[in-house]
């Protein structure tokens, strides 16, 4: 409940609540009743009270002399509530007989026996009474709820101008209520109460129903007195009745809105007199709040107030400004925020003020009140946000406001009520405050204006960096010569033991140094009178020109011990620590840095680095003094160093940077690597770069200045978010440093709730989502964004959070991909998408949402080009987009293993890739690097490493979960690299893969460079298997007959890829004929040779092609033949036609189909099968018995293949898939299948026989399907048994099975293809310089094979024009269903940016139409910087 403060204008709300003239007021132990003839100074709060009466109060009848009230109100009691009531009446006398509140319900009757005056001249000359609830006989209902005499003192502290003519309120709370806010007065109608400096104080008295024991009280001025200035000392509580003790309440603070804190109000704790007397010795004004300003702080919540000011035009305000914070247990005093922590002049335009104020006991924050007091030139005010954090309660909670607080603008209003909003608001673990003192030396120029810091390391955390002055004026005032300083900081918890501190500061001008004599840390323990007590030594200077010029030094503790006060006997105990049990050692490091010798490699720049080792981390350290060089980090230079730091244990990492600077721009430097030598255990860690930092050097994304090294030799975990405990040996990390990364940021504690991935239950499937932020210059934000995504039968993702990991903000005209897993909704219905920005800055505009679900082959692209944001469009922060509103595309799914019952070929694998970069100069790299996968079931789409800040460095062993395609087992991988960095050079050792499920191992040995300058850009690696190599190398020689025409030679350049059971050969130039001098002339045969080859195996299809280059390009080809040396074998393709761009078909480019393809495997008696059994996942479905199968074949029917079941190894368990591999009989076609077990094979006894004999359960076995594999013609049958197999007597008995599916190979496929034209519609989009000037190509790709890359190119036309639609014509090998098309452009030409609609694709043959959405650009500035795209087809 919300109410004014009739004192000084606040408003409350409280379970402690009191009503105001007229009106009453029932209490319970949990919740008040208030009638609802409450008089409201505030209309806004009229609405919501009554709403809340009218749920909380019960039947209450107040009897007068002259009248009667009878509101109606709702609320039942139950007989275990504590009611008490309080009546005020108006100044005019009212005497009341009694007031009855009677239960209908039950017959329990509460009496409030008043008989009393509510008068200032009548009885206790006062207006507000409480009475406690009585039964019909008098008889208290409660024996805690007894009226209670609190005897109060306010004491006026002994400072000038100090005493005071004010009026004054006072609330006193306790464990079982308030007593309202109460006018201190000495006589009945005193307005103000003289306060004089020092002396006894003013005694006041107040009844109230017992409150239990104290825990605060709340001073306030009353309004008329907010302009005067009044030092409150102390408020003492006396609770009379039953002498339950006295409570002593210090302040020592000013009240009155034109002092330095301006506030009006203050919220105080009562502390032992004992703690007091044993502590405070000084008779300074101040001395209590100076000495125990820890026990304070730390019995109080410290609330840290952001107000962002929104950034509009006359944004700002001069106004004074206030706010209350309403919590679930009771709402603040009026807060004024008077002095801004970051900004002089507070409340601009733009700007983020911070403010702190303490309350105690408000519960979670539910609402603020913020106001302003609408005075000043400039008064209208553009509220954007405001949050509060709590630091010592682990919260943090925002409020949105996004409107004008102006009589003149919005509503007219100067104060509003916001609403806390739950994705703004979170927890962290809560921070504790500790007490640091420190002591400047008595000595010249020993004072300082800088920023000094500092870090408390204890066992296993350690804080964040905290600025121990962050303002700069206060700063003025601090760190003088022989001054001793004290300051409370809440920071993290690092527990009861403090091993180090690290203080220092930020050298912002030439008089920053600073001399430390030594520091103090006091930290409060449980109970509160028990502290902990920490003393460091240090006189050393901090500055950069003295001394050993650090401006960071590393402490150890000289001192410490834990003292007490005995309550029993009022005196300070005290236990000093064996500090020799603790202390860790102080050690130099040396640290030598080599500069690289390339051009330029010098810098003029401020270099700084940090030292991380298992016991902690040294903090950034500037790299001052070089003792080598004068003039330091200059090419080809070793500068050596020296830093101080706790022993940091064993060294595995170092970050190093530069600040930009220098003269004439000299800033960029080629770091060559860092030895850091640890002097007492002399041990050298090595530390390689090989690499620029620089912001222009590198013309890709590694523009960086700082970068981050590992220990040559150090294998444990990378991850700069982990706890890096795996290093050398693993250790304890007993100064766990990385717990906040050394960040600066108060606010790194904060849990972001749209940064959080929710937790499922069950099982997971992968989705790829890209978002397409606008091309306006606002578009972007930085807000947290998320994604829900919907499926039917109300299935869904729940809210996914979308996690930038490199960048700050969703940037506009840029693309952001993100890969989640979440829960399978099996089809898209929409997707809602938003983001928790609710400032004007933080405005978004979302073009597109692309959803991809590779495990069902589906794609969908959702258009939205609509704004997210509070003050645009109709002010939504998240929108829902139907799926009948996007686009779909399919295309070939890769499923996922399931479990439970539903059972699915896992389309495929996953393994664990280790690459090895070598240990030798230069070896690391910046490329971006492609694999491809070559295995005996087809090749993997390509997949991309980019290149991390630590990886594919110099004697790096980097690993990556990958997933590919099921084309196991694997033969060989392709790697192919580009420039993505200044380092164009890579010495690769070797790629390993170990197959998760099976543990199979594929080493791919390279030992060698790839290097950009030698054009070495590519280089196939054959697999290792237990030692031998899976694929030889051979020599192809290549023989091109040109045909016996009349004009059939080309000057043209000609190309060749061949593929062959082993994958391809990748592009091979045919440029110098070994036969004559001038290649591919009529009727002449030209041999080309490529030796040092990897096998292909049996060649199966050739693709050659022309640039259509040179005067006479068109040639006639009459065929080509392939010589396998090492086999001796010959591959003949015939072509004879043209490969002309103006002859025939206008075709440069040629698939033609071997001859001899598939005559070897038809012509064989025997072939090569694998079979691949499952087993239901049933109850009793397994089989401890052997198993067989038959082929049953249109040439033949196989003998009983054998799947022998041992003790050792069991087969057929259920839920199982077991892979087995025949020679046997060639069948032909595959038709049915014959399947059963048996108990007995050759003599060979089942498993179950062995095992005491075969029971019921043994004798079925619950088979899902049989698939069987032709190695050779990679053809593949399926047979979905999906039943109960009895146990049969011989092979003969087996259960017959026809074959329910039938994949034809890629051998058998291609004697049947035949050429088919498309036709291709390329359609250009209509956004402003859509078109391009640059080279198009493209790639299709079908179930059969795929296009090769082709160029799209028509004469006398100018192509790819905004709006514009061009169609090619191309003719290839049927593809079969198209599946894929990749696009792309050479972004050649003035204007090469492009945006592309779609892309259509017709098969003339059948009149088949492929559709390919796209909607985006295609170029380097744009969007996701892309300029070649893989295309899905949509779905029909």
């Amino acid at each position: 409940m919300t109410r004014e403060n009739p004192f000084d204008g606040s408003i409350t709300r409280s379970k402690y609540e009191k009503p105001l003239a007229n009106s009453t007021q029932i209490e319970g132990r949990s919740s008040s009743a208030v009638s609802p003839q409450i008089d409201r100074r505030s209309s806004n709060y009229s609405m919501y009270d009554q709403r809340k009466i009218s749920a909380a109060a019960s039947s209450t009848q107040i009897e007068g002399r002259e009248s009667s009230v009878s509101p109606e109100v709702n609320r039942r009691f139950s007989k275990y509530d504590q009611p008490k009531m309080a009546i005020e009446s108006p100044v005019k006398a009212s005497p009341i007989k009694k007031a009855v509140a009677d239960q209908k319900s039950f017959p329990l009757v509460y009496e409030f026996n008043c008989n009393t005056w509510l008068s200032l001249e009548e009885g206790s000359q006062c207006t507000v009474q409480e009475f406690a609830p009585q039964n019909a006989k008098k008889e208290l209902l409660d024996s805690n709820s007894y009226m209670a005499q609190y005897d109060v003192i306010v004491k006026t502290g002994l400072l000038k101008d100090a005493s005071a003519d004010v009026a004054v309120s006072l609330n006193v709370f306790g464990t079982e209520g308030d007593s309202g806010f109460r006018k201190l007065r000495r006589l009945p109608r005193d307005e103000t109460v003289r306060f004089e400096a020092g002396g006894d104080g003013v005694h006041f008295s107040i009844k109230a129903v017992n409150l239990g024991k104290v825990t605060k009280c709340v001073v306030s001025l009353e309004k008329k007195s907010w302009d005067k200035e009044w030092f409150l000392d102390s408020v003492e509580v006396d609770v009379v009745t039953k002498n339950k003790g006295k409570f002593f309440m210090p302040c020592q603070r000013w009240l009155g809105r034109s002092t330095k804190e301006g506030q009006i109000a203050w919220t105080l704790v009562p502390i032992p007199f004992e703690l007091v007397a044993a502590k405070v010795t000084s008779e300074e004004p101040t001395a209590v709040r100076d000495t125990l300003q820890l026990e304070l702080r730390s019995m109080l919540t410290t609330y840290t107030v952001a107000v962002y000011t929104g950034n509009k035009q006359g944004a700002g305000t001069d106004a004074g400004v206030y706010v209350y914070l309403h919590g679930e247990l009771d709402t603040s005093p009026r807060f004024w925020l008077k002095r801004s922590q970051n900004n002089k002049d507070k409340f601009e335009s733009g700007n983020c003020d911070t403010f702190t104020c303490e309350a105690k006991d408000l519960g979670d924050l539910k609402k603020i009140t913020i106001g302003h007091t609408d005075s000043g030139v400039g008064s209208a005010w553009y509220l954007e946000f405001v949050e509060v954090q709590a630091y010592s309660e682990g919260c943090f909670w925002g409020f949105p406001c996004a409107k004008w607080l102006a009589k003149g603008e919005d509503d007219g209003l100067t104060e509003r009520v916001l609403e806390k909003l739950d994705s703004k608001c979170g927890t962290f673990e809560p921070w504790v405050p500790y007490e640091i003192v420190t002591e400047t030396s008595d000595i010249s120029g020993a004072s300082t204006d800088s920023d000094i810091f500092t870090v408390v390391y204890g066992d296993e955390a350690c804080t964040e960096q905290h600025s121990l002055e962050p303002s700069k004026e206060a700063r003025k005032k601090r760190f003088e010569k022989g001054q001793k300083d004290k300051f409370i900081l809440e920071m993290v918890d690092v527990q009861d033991i403090i091993r180090k501190v690290r203080i220092g500061h930020a050298n912002q001008s030439s008089g920053s140094g600073w001399h430390l004599k030594e520091m103090s840390i006091r930290k409060m323990l449980t109970p509160p009178t028990h502290c902990l007590f920490y003393s460091f030594t240090c006189n050393r200077w901090l500055d950069y020109g003295k001394d050993d010029r650090a401006i960071v030094r590393e402490l150890i503790p000289s001192a410490g011990h834990k003292e007490w006060v005995d309550i029993a006997t009022g005196k300070l105990e005290r236990e000093d620590f064996d500090m020799g049990m603790q202390l860790d050692t102080m050690k130099k490091y040396e640290i030598y840095v080599y500069t690289g010798k390339v051009s330029g490699a010098g810098t003029d720049a401020n270099v700084f680095c940090t030292l991380f080792g298992e016991l902690g981390d040294s903090g950034e350290r500037k790299l001052a003094q070089s003792a080598t060089h004068l003039d330091k980090f200059e090419k080809g230079h070793m500068d050596q160093f020296t830093i101080e730091a706790v022993d940091l244990g064993k060294l595995f990492k170092l970050k190093i940077r530069h600040d930009n600077s220098g003269i004439l721009g000299n800033a960029s430097w080629y770091l060559d690597k860092v030895e850091v030598k640890d002097v007492e255990r002399n041990e050298t860690a090595v530390f390689y770069a090989e690499r620029w930092l620089s912001k222009d050097k590198d013309k890709n994304k590694h523009q960086k200045i700082e970068t981050t090294l590992y220990a040559k030799g150090y294998e444990g975990d990378k991850d700069s978010a982990s706890t890096l405990t795996k290093s050398f040996g693993g250790s304890r990390m007993s100064l766990n440093s990385t717990r906040f990364g050394g960040s600066g940021d108060p606010s790194s504690p904060k849990r972001r709730p749209l940064r959080e991935m929710p937790l499922f239950n069950g099982p997971t499937v992968p989705y790829t989502i890209k978002v397409e932020t606008g091309g306006m210059k606002d578009a972007g934000t930085n807000a947290d964004a998320f994604i829900v995504i919907k499926g039917p039968a109300d299935k869904t993702t729940g809210r996914l959070p979308l996690i930038l990991l490199e960048k700050e903000a969703f940037e506009p005209d840029c693309t952001e991909t993100f890969s989640i897993q979440a829960p399978d909704v099996n089809d898209i219905r929409e997707i809602t998408i938003g983001h928790d920005g609710v400032m004007s800055s933080q405005a978004w505009f979302l073009k597109s949402v692309e959803v991809d679900m590779p495990h069902q082959g589906k794609n969908f692209l959702f258009p939205c080009n609509r704004w997210l944001a509070k003050d645009k469009e109709d002010g939504l922060l998240e929108r829902t987009i139907s799926a009948q509103d996007a686009s779909q595309s399919d295309y070939k799914p890769t499923p996922q293993k399931k479990t439970r019952r539903k059972i699915a070929f896992q389309g495929s694998r996953s393994y664990d890739m280790v690459v090895e970069t070598g240990d030798i100069e230069r070896a690391g790299t910046d490329f971006k690097i492609q694999l491809q996968f070559f295995g005996a079931n087809g090749s993997s789409t390509p997949l991309s490493l980019s290149k991390q800040e630590d990886t594919l460095e110099r004697g790096n062993v980097d690993s990556f979960p990958i997933n590919i395609e099921d084309i196991a087992p694997l033969k060989k991988v392709r790697v192919s690299v580009e420039p993505a960095g200044s380092r164009t050079s890579w010495f690769l050792e070797k790629i390993s893969l170990r197959d998760k499920k099976t543990g199979d191992m594929y080493v791919f040995n390279c030992q060698d460079w790839f290097d950009l300058k030698r054009k070495i850009v590519k280089r196939e690696l054959p697999a290792t298997v237990k030692g031998e190599q899976v694929i030889k190398e051979t020599t192809y020689v290549v023989y091109v007959k040109t045909s016996d025409i009349s004009f059939a030679g080309t000057n043209a350049n000609v190309s060749v890829i061949m593929f062959g059971e082993n994958g391809d050969s990748d592009v091979l130039n045919l440029t110098k004929s070994k036969t004559y001098f001038d290649k591919f002339e009529r009727n002449h045969v030209d041999e080309f040779e490529f030796p040092n080859m990897l096998s292909l195996g049996n060649l199966l299809k050739l693709r050659i092609w022309h640039d259509n280059a040179g005067v006479n390009a068109s040639w006639h080809l009459y065929s080509v033949e392939v010589l396998d040396q090492s086999t001796g074998k010959r591959f003949r393709f015939l072509c004879n036609k043209w490969l002309s761009k103006s002859k025939d078909d206008k075709m440069t480019s040629r698939d033609l189909i071997c001859d001899s393809v598939g005559r070897e495997h038809e012509s064989s008696t025997e072939a090569d099968y694998e079979i691949v059994v499952r087993t239901t996942d049933k109850q009793n479905a397994s089989t401890k018995n052997h198993a067989f199968v038959r082929l049953v074949g249109n040439r033949a029917t196989s003998k009983p293949l054998y799947m022998i079941n041992k003790a050792s190894m069991r087969l057929f368990k259920g839920g199982d898939e077991n892979k087995f591999e025949f020679r046997a009989e060639n069948v032909g076609k595959i038709e049915s299948i014959l399947i059963g077990h048996l108990d007995k094979v050759d003599g060979q006894t089942g498993v179950a026989s062995k095992n005491g004999g075969v029971s019921a359960e043994d004798k079925k076995w619950h088979c899902y399907d049989v698939t069987v594999t032709n190695a050779a013609t990679k053809d593949k049958y399926t047979f979905l048994v999906n039943q109960w197999l009895p146990l049969m007597r011989n092979a003969e008995d087996g259960v017959k099975v026809d074959a329910s599916n039938h994949e034809v190979g890629m051998v058998n496929a291609l004697k049947t293809l035949t050429n088919v034209k498309y036709q291709i519609d390329v359609f250009t989009g209509n956004e402003k310089g859509a078109g391009t000037d640059a080279n198009v190509f493209v790639h299709l790709f079908g179930q059969n094979g795929d296009s090769g890359r082709q160029k799209l190119t028509k004469s006398f036309r100018d192509l790819f024009e905004k709006g514009q639609r061009d169609s090619f014509t191309l003719e290839f090998l049927d593809l079969g269903k198209l599946t894929k098309l990749t696009i792309e452009h050479d972004n050649s030409g003035l204007g090469a940016a492009w945006y592309l609609d779609k892309v259509e694709v017709t098969n003339l043959t059948t009149g088949n139409v492929t559709v390919f959405p796209c909607a985006k650009w295609l170029d380097k500035s744009k969007g996701d910087n892309l300029i070649k795209r893989d295309l899905l087809p949509r779905s029909s």
